[in-house]
């Protein structure tokens, strides 16, 4: 399967289009490449692999005016700055530290110039968590994250507009899967095989196909120093060890032969 727009629920999209249905699909396996990795190295893991992801967009509106007078205006970007620095405390002091929880702001963009009260503060971010029950707890932790929005937005006199934007839940492995991948690199790289215990707080929508179908999802090693491909996912200087790329296609056969097989 090739899949489109993996980035924003893209696996949903084709289920719904029927792509589980015609004809009917008994397994799925999934690869990604994994500059976190070494190249050679092989992620693998039974269960929850990559965490479940919501995504959100806030805009905070306050009331513009001048940095002189600050007395006249309703400054959105102080009740921001206090958002951002207040919901990190839901994951330290509101979930049980067992529970991998992360809360991250990767944009924001408020302001015109340097002696202006801004009109609005805009704020995206995203959400990831590993709940044993997801829905129940994701729930939850999303009516906390905008009770801490609420409150300080009240206290400040500013409005406030959230939006959450679905993107996948928790992906999982299938433990006999599982085990028809280890199998499959034992057949490519013999006892060289290099398999790592591997999980992490990505978001996946790969996932999406984990909890319809049993399935297994694992990471090819990536990341080559020589050949600077070390760097993370996203990353500016992000680049592909493409001598992996092999492996992953090998690894890719001799599972579904396994699967088949058996």
């Amino acid at each position: 399967m090739f899949q489109p727009n993996e980035e924003e629920a893209g696996a949903l999209d084709m289920i719904n289009e029927g792509v589980l249905e015609n004809p009917k699909v008994d397994a799925a396996f999934g690869i990604h490449l994994w500059t976190p990795l070494k190249s050679g190295v092989i992620g693998l893991s039974e269960g929850p692999v990559m965490a479940a992801l919501e995504e959100f967009e806030l805009e905070v509106y306050g009331r513009p005016g001048h940095t002189g007078s600050p007395h006249t205006a309703l400054d959105p970007i102080i009740a921001s700055a206090n958002i951002i620095q207040t919901i990190q405390s839901i994951q330290t002091r509101e979930i049980d530290p067992l529970c991998p929880v992360t809360i991250m702001i990767g944009k924001i963009n408020g302001g015109t110039g340097r002696n202006i009260i801004a009109n609005k503060v805009e704020i995206g971010g995203t959400i990831r968590f590993l709940f044993s029950n997801e829905e129940v707890e994701k729930k939850a932790l999303l009516e906390k994250f905008e009770r801490v929005i609420n409150g300080i937005c009240e206290a400040m006199n500013v409005r406030y507009d959230l939006k959450f934007i679905p993107s996948n839940p928790a992906l999982q492995n299938n433990a006999k899967l599982v085990s028809y991948v280890r199998n499959a690199a034992f057949q490519s790289f013999g006892n060289d095989a290099d398999i790592s215990e591997y999980r992490c707080m990505a978001g996946e929508d790969f996932a999406e196909f984990s909890q319809r179908v049993p399935s297994a999802f694992y990471f090819i090693g990536n990341g080559n120093e020589e050949k600077e491909t070390m760097y993370p996912h996203h990353h500016t200087k992000f680049a592909l060890d493409e001598d992996t790329l092999k492996y992953g296609v090998e690894m890719h056969v001799r599972s579904t032969l396994n699967y088949l097989n058996n």
